[in-house]
């Protein structure tokens, strides 16, 4: 019979809704007893690929090996594994004959994610981008979060958010379902840990980032959220997907910003972003491997009050 298992899986890397494999069985109770393990290698020149994501998430080694530990986990049954970088993707069907002695070849996307040096980042900064990095927005379970640190440059006490900008559409390329609906999360920055902390946006504000590529803006001024001086998160939670409860709101018509304009920082060393995880249920800063800086912190802009 056919049967879908439903993998939750956790990350703006993200960056968090769920990966489908599909398995064909003979008795439902099956599983496996041995891990599922290989390498991943370059398509062109055969080299392992350290550092890389194996969906359903297993971590390569610097010799590109993976192992996902099978037991209670999934049942017996063909597997779709994948890769899907910054720049590189590749999968591969496993059978049991094979489990063992996996060879997952990845090849360059045709238009991989570059960052490119302009006024707010430099040409040193653009080179820390991790071509290997994995984005994981938009992989995990409902409920979980990520997080992008905004800068407050201006550190106006007085100043509130006018508006959120997002511009997804180098985004979407890699998300694994850009129908699923967002909701918009602001946070204060925790003085001791330096994660998310304080809900400033306990209204559910949904993002639609399927509807359209292009840049949209949302109306956030009937809040009235203060920017803290120290700076704040703007942060994306996974829902679920089809909830006919989850509207769109309006974007603002004819938009043109007429207060200072906050962005994610420029330089590497001064990012910070953090993934709400479960079933940890807890803050973690993105591990290296799901680190996409700089793609998630131009997701956003900030408009606040003059």
């Amino acid at each position: 019979m056919r049967f879908v298992f439903l993998l939750a899986i956790n990350i703006l890397n993200g960056c968090l809704p769920v990966r489908r494999l599909t398995s064909t069985l003979t008795h439902t109770n099956a599983t496996r007893s041995e891990p599922i393990s290989g390498y991943v290698l370059d398509s062109l020149t055969r080299q392992p690929v350290p550092g890389v994501l194996v969906w359903p998430r297993a971590l390569t080694d610097q010799q590109g090996h993976f192992s996902i530990l099978g037991k209670s986990l999934y049942p017996a049954g063909p597997y779709h594994l994948s890769v899907s970088t910054l720049a590189y993707r590749g999968h591969t069907l496993v059978t049991d004959d094979i489990a063992q002695n996996v060879t997952l070849l990845v090849s360059r996307r045709q238009q991989p994610y570059q960052a490119r040096p302009d006024s707010c980042r430099s040409a040193a900064d653009v080179r820390r981008t991790n071509p290997y990095a994995t984005p994981t927005l938009a992989d995990g379970m409902p409920g979980t979060m990520y997080a992008i640190f905004m800068q407050n440059g201006h550190r106006s006490a007085a100043a509130t958010i006018r508006a959120i900008t997002i511009r997804p559409a180098e985004l979407r390329q890699y998300m694994s379902d850009p129908g699923f609906p967002f909701r918009l999360r602001v946070f204060s920055v925790d003085s001791l840990t330096q994660q998310p902390a304080q809900d400033l946006l306990e209204e559910a504000v949904i993002l639609c980032l399927y509807r359209k590529n292009q840049t949209s803006t949302i109306d956030l001024s009937q809040y009235a959220i203060s920017v803290p001086r120290q700076g704040f998160y703007v942060a994306v939670e996974m829902l679920v997907q089809g909830d006919p409860f989850y509207t769109c709101p309006d974007e603002i018509p004819d938009y043109r910003p007429v207060g200072p304009l906050l962005r994610g920082p420029c330089a590497f060393s001064n990012s910070h972003s953090w993934q709400y995880v479960y079933p940890e249920y807890k803050w973690i800063p993105t591990p290296p491997a799901e680190n996409c800086w700089p793609l998630y912190e131009g997701l956003f802009e900030v408009e606040v009050t003059p």
